[in-house]
């Protein structure tokens, strides 16, 4: 599976730009610029539990990496409702967006904006617990997608022993109430493919790990609050091939078989990965990749590969792209642009 991320969801806004509008023999002449382009990151609330009747803030920034002025909905979804924001943004300009939301029923409750999700808790006493979905590691950071602890404690990560909770190989401090997202530090080489995410108290010295000659796991009637989850180990990119641009650079690359290749985005804005099977001509990732951030790819298949991005060429993601931004991978074999009849360069 892959990891997960907290990353922004982008919306385009098409923007038609008037260059020149002469009327001359009863027409006009039209140009059309680049469109605005929206990236939503760092969804947040605050506080996140409050009593019966009182008010949380949720933000969450928004960005135009486009190339054009536009205006964007941006919307909040919570527990089945809907409030929305209109906000109009010039290219490169960034705002954070802030809703309110009061609430007097006791309960916790979810806010989504952009595919992005957080929780906050109205009111009666908190009830432990934890939840960690399965995850893909590619270095010692793991994510617990939410904590909801009494009193200040710590998130410990146990490695597997026979299908019960071992070793402890990383932890972190969390405090009272709810916390979304979690990175925990392990000790990748001690990890295991099942991993437990345990609640422990904080009762020896304040802000110390002390377990186990102190900070007990947390036990709710009886039983330890704890959860099981699935982490594959990512491996380790044998090269490395950038987006920059708008390009693939280089953009051809030649590697062995099953080698594992790290496409890093060096722009600020978003791009797309997106591979062709050489043999079966199947379309195996689509993925796309945050402004400054990464991806890997294992290329197990003989042949030449097509890859381009769904975001900056005309490819989708089932066919390929003939124009815009696209590249080629020769995985056991020798590759360069032109090399083939398809019109693909």
């Amino acid at each position: 599976m892959n990891r997960k991320r907290g990353i922004g969801t982008t919306a385009i806004v098409a923007v038609i730009v008037v260059v020149i509008a002469v009327a001359v023999g009863g027409y006009v002449v039209l140009s059309q610029g680049e469109p605005a382009e929206f990236q939503y990151s760092n969804l947040a609330v605050n506080p996140t539990q409050i009593e019966p009747g009182g008010t949380v803030t949720v933000t969450v920034d928004v960005k135009n990496n486009g190339g054009a002025e536009g205006t964007t909905e941006v919307e909040l979804e919570i527990n089945g409702e809907t409030k929305t924001k209109d906000i109009t943004l010039d290219a490169g300009e960034s705002q954070t967006v802030t809703f309110s939301l009061t609430r007097n029923e006791e309960g916790t409750y979810e806010v989504g904006i952009a595919g992005m999700s957080k929780t906050f808790q109205v009111g009666a006493e908190v009830q432990p617990q934890v939840e960690a979905g399965d995850q893909t590691v590619s270095d010692s950071t793991i994510t617990i997608d939410t904590v909801v602890a009494g009193q200040s404690g710590w998130i410990v990560i146990h490695r597997d022993d026979n299908g019960s909770p071992g070793a402890v190989i990383g932890y972190t401090g969390v405090e009272e109430g709810t916390s979304n997202d979690v990175e925990v530090e392990i000790d990748i080489a001690q990890s295991t493919d099942r991993l437990y995410a345990m609640l422990h108290m904080d009762t020896g010295e304040t802000g110390v790990y002390e377990f186990p000659d102190a900070d007990p796991p947390v036990q709710v009637n009886g039983q330890i609050v704890v959860t099981p989850f699935n982490v594959s180990l990512q491996p380790e990119p044998d090269t490395q091939w950038t987006m920059t641009n708008n390009t693939f650079s280089p953009e051809t690359i030649e590697i062995d078989v099953g080698d594992t290749v790290e496409i890093v985005n060096e722009d600020s804005f978003n791009h797309n990965f997106t591979a062709q099977n050489p043999q079966t001509g199947e379309v195996v990732i689509s993925e796309d990749v945050t402004g400054g951030e990464s991806i890997v790819f294992t290329f197990d298949t003989e042949g030449v590969w097509k890859v381009w991005c769904t975001i900056h060429s005309d490819g989708t993601e089932t066919e390929p792209a003939t124009s815009g931004m696209k590249g080629k991978v020769g995985a056991g074999v020798s590759v360069s642009p032109g090399d083939d009849d398809s019109g693909y360069y």
